[in-house]
Order: structure tokens, then sequence, then C-alpha cells
């Protein structure tokens, strides 16, 4: 890149009036470098550092590093004094020029009789101080040497009359300030030759710049006379590309933004996405401009906006303008932008929206109920019910609250001899109790089991084992129990199967206001095997009219646990109907959910309380 630029003896004369000689240091011997050894506040150069020595004479610091063209000089940073790499005559001998440029040291001491002689950027000791017959300046003359080479015939042109120097015995215009840092062909150049010639003084690299201000290469940043931003203001590339220069104007002061080097007025929210003529449109990054973004076909779709979050976009029509239709449960018309509005005629509780007007509810929507002994499902609106569960001729349905039904075993089986509530007789045609009581079991403070014999107390199951599954650790399961007639439950069973060592949480749940509360608990430690685990002694009384769960969690690792799938083989219980089972994870109050498809094989002993 760079471009060198001949000059001659002349040139290095001149460069000599302004030359800043050798390097100087505090120290005399590379031994004297030590710490402790350096004289309080010397300066001297290392490479391009200045390094000064304490007030201690203990150490020495960089005080500064000179940045190119300069070079460290004497122990400061200088600007360049001469022709990098260049011999000149100084003092009668013979001096180079470093390879900075800003420092110079002897070379050659010419002996007796000899003169320094410059010619072509060089300079040597000689017996003569000039080429004899050549041309040649004695200060501001331009003259000729002497035959013998002795030195400059007297006389010549007088340079200084016409304004000009005398260089290469020549009066020449001076184009340039001597020892001037100046920009050519994109590299620093130093003036010399008195003024009237160039040298390359730093080279530039492809990606820098010269920078005439400091005399330097750059980094190349920008192009020159180019507008951009600084945040608000606008900003303007230097001459020489190497940065950016405050233009003095700051958008903000007019309420406006810059952008691309101009101030410019916000149109829109940036980034945001809004309504316009039917379509959603997108404002840029700045918020000076919009484009479309989406096309919303009227007869499918209309814009709608969201204000609060700056958002836009095509959605479906909810009905034709000026229809009259029912939204859930309320009448409505529709708008003109083809949108239902947020108020109408509200049907009430008691009734269905439908085609526009309000009817009577046949049911309570979402709700299951009981219906010609079986369960039947209300749809969302009340309108109408439908068959959900077909109850089979030995069972009947029983509401269980909460918009619930279940499918639970008949108390007692027509005709046939039984035990309701501790009573022992023969059951009426239906089943829905006895039609005579031939013994009454609580008389003797017991209660009747499954074979219509009054005992003290009765284990009774519930289930069978239809299905196998893998529960992890930590999990419970747990059967849920309507009771009809007062008991003491005294110990409750699960069939596990445990391969390991595990700890057993054995729980009775009421059910209080939609939810499962704990009521007793005990612990079973180091459970294992395949078989009917059981809590062992418990009391805790069982009120007619309520609903319970007995449950089982277990601890330290996975475990299997067996059900019974509906229809359930089961023939009732002698105090309640089992309506369901339920997993969970054991926790002191959960939710009243629970499986009527399933009924987990657990057993219950219970006597009077």
């Amino acid at each position: 890149m760079g471009r060198s630029i001949g000059f001659g003896a002349g040139a290095l004369v001149a460069l000599g009036l302004w030359l800043s000689g050798c390097s100087g240091s505090s120290k005399t011997s590379p031994e004297d470098d030590d710490a402790d050894k350096c004289s309080p506040g010397a300066r001297r150069c290392d490479g391009s550092a200045v390094k000064v020595c304490n007030a201690e004479g203990t150490a020495e610091a960089v005080q500064e590093t000179c940045a190119a063209p300069e070079s460290c000089s004497e122990g400061q940073c200088v600007g360049t004094a001469c022709v990098p790499n260049t011999k000149f005559c100084k003092s009668g001998a013979v001096w180079k020029c470093d390879s900075t440029g800003g420092g110079s040291a002897l070379a050659e001491t010419c002996g007796t009789g000899q003169f320094c002689l410059m010619d072509d950027e060089d300079a040597e000791c000689s017996d003569t101080s000039c080429i004899a017959g050549e041309p040649t300046c004695d200060g501001d003359l331009a003259t000729k040497c002497k035959a013998d080479g002795s030195g400059p015939v007297a006389g010549g042109a007088d340079c200084a009359k016409s304004n000009q120097v005398c260089y290469l015995g020549k009066c020449q215009d001076a184009t340039c300030a001597a020892g001037e840092k100046v920009c050519q062909h994109d590299d620093v150049y130093l003036c010399s030759g008195s003024g009237t010639s160039m040298a390359l003084l730093v080279d530039c690299q492809a990606m820098e710049v010269c920078d005439s201000k400091l005399g330097t290469c750059r980094p190349r940043v920008c192009e020159p006379g180019k507008l951009d931003c600084d945040s608000s203001r606008v900003v303007e590339c230097n001459d020489f590309g190497s940065g950016w220069e405050q233009s003095g104007t700051d958008c903000t002061a007019v309420g406006q933004v810059c952008i691309a080097g101009a101030c410019k007025k916000q149109t829109c929210t940036p980034s945001s996405t809004f309504c316009e003529g039917g379509n959603v449109y997108q404002c840029d990054s700045a918020g000076v401009s919009s484009s479309l973004w989406q096309v919303c076909q009227p007869e499918y779709y209309h814009c709608e906006a969201y204000p609060s979050s700056n958002y836009a976009q095509c959605r479906f029509n909810d009905c034709q303008p000026g229809q009259v239709l029912c939204d859930g449960n309320t009448i409505k018309t529709c708008t003109a932008d083809s949108t239902l509005p947020p108020t109408g005629t509200d049907c009430g509780n008691d009734n269905y929206c439908e085609n526009a007007s309000c009817k009577p509810r046949v049911c309570t929507p979402f709700e299951y109920f009981c219906k010609d002994k079986d369960i039947y499902y209300c749809d969302d609106y009340g309108r109408a019910a439908y068959l959900a569960q077909d109850c089979s001729n030995d069972t009947i349905c029983q509401a269980s609250g909460g918009g619930g039904a279940t499918c639970v075993t008949l108390p007692c089986q027509p005709d046939e001899t039984s035990c309701v509530n501790n009573k022992v007789g023969k059951c009426a045609a239906d089943g829905s109790a006895l039609a005579t009581v031939t013994e009454d079991c609580t008389a003797g403070g017991n209660v009747c089991d499954n074979d219509n014999k009054c005992v003290k107390s009765v284990t009774e199951k519930m289930g069978i084992e239809d299905e196998l599954e893998t529960q992890s650790s930590s999990m419970a399961i747990g059967d849920i129990i309507d009771v009809t007639s007062n008991r003491k439950l005294t110990e409750i069973g699960a069939n596990l199967v445990l391969v390991a060592s595990r700890d057993l949480r054995w729980v009775v749940f009421e059910y209080v206001d939609g939810s499962y509360v704990a009521r007793i608990d005990k612990v079973v430690t180091n459970q294992k095997g395949s078989t009917y685990f059981t809590s062992g002694a418990m009391s805790y009384q069982l009120k007619a009219g309520r609903r319970y769960m007995v449950a089982v969690a277990v601890t330290g690792g996975s475990f299997g646990t067996l059900y019974d799938y509906a229809p359930w083989s089961l023939d009732g219980l002698s105090f309640g109907n089992p309506i369901g089972g339920v997993p969970f994870y054991y926790s002191a109050n959960i939710g009243g959910d629970f499986y009527p498809d399933r009924l987990y094989q657990m057993s219950v002993t219970t006597e009077l309380p």
C-alpha cells in the first residue's frame, strides 16, 4: 500500500535542523537495570514504553506507551523527527534515523580532514564536502560544488527572495511544512526535503484509514460524510472514516426519533400490530412506518385489536351483522363488525337459550342424576338428558351428591332372606327393603353378616381380583362408601403386592364440603409379600348418611394393587354401599373425584358403635 518518494542530500540537510538525537537512558549498563538501582524520577525508554523510577529509587513503572507514529525518545513520547531508517549529516558526523522516525543515533564519526557527505537519502564520511561540479545548496543559496569538492561555489541564487527553499541545488516551491504528517494514497507520509517532497512513514493496512489530524493509521469504521444515529442524536462519519462525530441534532428535543441519520416522527407503537382498513398492519421496530401484515377476508374474518398488548389479528366472524342468536345462555344481536356485544338478554338459571329464544330447562347442566333406576347425564344447557349408565338388575341408581350418581347394589335380593340395617328378614319384591323382620341383631349388641347371622363383628370384602396395576411410592388407593347404618370401624385390609419391605399408612377420610379430610390413621412398618395386609386394631365410628373413604398409602417403593372393574362382583356391604375407588398421592386433604368404574380389593371389619 505504501509508496516511496525519493529525496536527496539536501532533504537530509534540512531534516538535520529538527533532529532530536539519540534516545537517552538513566542506566549506564545492562547490569544497572535492577529495580533498586534506578535514580528517583529518572525516565527512560523501554521499546515504545516510557518508564519512570519511583521516588525511593527502588522500582520502575510504565507511565505511558507511545502510539504510532510517535516513538519513545529520551524518556518521552515524541513526534517523528526524521525519515525512518535513513542516514543524514549532523555536526560533521553520520547519524542514522531509527525505524520509527522518533529519534536518531550516531552511526559514524568522520576522521580528520573528512566531511559528512549527503548523497540520495544516504550519508557517508568523505574526503570532499560535496560532489565536484554538482548542484548543491549553501543554506538558502542554490549553487554548485567546487571542482575539487571542497565546498560550494560562493554566490548563487538566493531562494529566500522568491519565497522558495533550496533543495538539491535548486530553488523549489515548498509544498508542505517540514516534519508535517499528511495522508497520501491512504497511507501516512512525512514532509521532508525542506518541504519539497514526501516520504512514507506508516503503511496503513487494508481495513485502516489515514487520519492526518493524528498522523497515524486508524481502523476504518464508516464512510466519510455518512450520517447515522447514536441513540437519539444524529452523527456524521469524519473526513477520514475513522470515527463518528456529533452533528449537534438531538431528535428527542423535537419529539422525534433518530433513524438512519435523520429525525423522524413516530406514527405507531414500535413492533406492534394494529387494525387499519379491516386488515392487520405491523409497525416497524422504530415506530415510524408500518406495512400490511395480514389480509382479513371480510366474508370470513374481521380484524380484532387488543390495545393492552399492542396486538391485532384476523379473527373468525362471530355472526352476520343484525343476526339474533344465542351466545351461551344469552340472546344477542350481531354488531356491524360481525362480533357479538358483551351484553344481551340472559335466559336465567331456569331456562336455556335456543334459536334466539329462552326455553325451560329439563335438568341441571353437566349433572348426573337417577331416572328410571338408571344414571342419566344432563347436557351443557339443561335442554336434554342422555342415558349414561344402565344399572344392572341387582343394582339401583343412587344420587351421590355434588351432581353425581352411581349404580349401587340393592339392599337385599327380592323375596330372599337378607340382612338390612342389622336386621334379618325377608326382602321385599323390589329389593329396596325388608318386607318382614325375623331377628333384630342390635337387640343383642350385634351386627348381621352376609350369612344373615347375628355376630359380634363382621369382615366384608369389596371387589374381586379383576385387574392389576402398579403404583409408585407415596401413592395411595381408597374405596368410597356411602354409610346407611351406624358402625364402628375396627380394621382395614387391602390386597397388595409388595416386592420388598414397605411401610403402610391406613387412613379413614370423611367427605366434607367437596373434599376428603383425613380423620384417623395408623402406620404399620416392614410389610412384604403378596396377600391381604391389614391395619390391625383401629376404632372409628362411621355415621349413617355420611360418605367415607378407607385408604392405604405405601412408602418405600412401588407396589401392585388389585381392583374390580365395573360391573362389580359384590353382594353389598351390611352397613352401606361402595360407589367407586380412587388412586392419589397421599395428602391429609384431597379432592372429591373418584372412579365410578373401579373398586379396589379392600376389606372392612365393623361392629356396633
